[in-house]
């Protein structure tokens, strides 16, 4: 009894866990393309949907930390969205929905340039 509650139970935390991770949002590389998964049924909708982000090179692409930003060798992304001027190179995160780089802060997919 003790040993199949136990079982019961391990599995049950397993299948919480798993469909934990699958409704998150996030970025996913297959075949060479690079994919941000945005899951819509937090808003009132059953289905998830699959953004292609046909921009990324998916050789270099890689996430920062745990935010909703990403870079590759020649851009930076917040979710599907490229950020137009933003740094690779000089690019960090301040929390997963701002960052900042030698040019600018941004405030999700929003550049917001510096004033000099």
């Amino acid at each position: 009894m003790k040993r199949s509650t136990i079982t019961i139970i391990g599995v049950l935390l397993i299948v919480v866990g798993l469909c934990f991770k699958s409704c998150q949002d996030g970025y996913e590389i297959d075949n060479g393309k690079v994919y941000y998964n945005y899951n819509v049924w937090l808003r009132d909708s059953d289905e998830g949907r699959i953004n292609y982000i046909d921009s990324a090179d998916a050789a270099t692409f890689k996430e920062l930390g745990h935010s909703n930003y990403a870079v590759d060798k020649n851009s930076v992304y917040y979710k599907q969205y490229r950020i137009y001027g933003a740094d690779p190179l000089s690019f960090y995160i301040i929390n997963p929905d701002s960052a900042t780089d030698k040019y600018a802060t941004y405030g999700f997919e929003k550049r917001f340039v510096r004033s000099r």
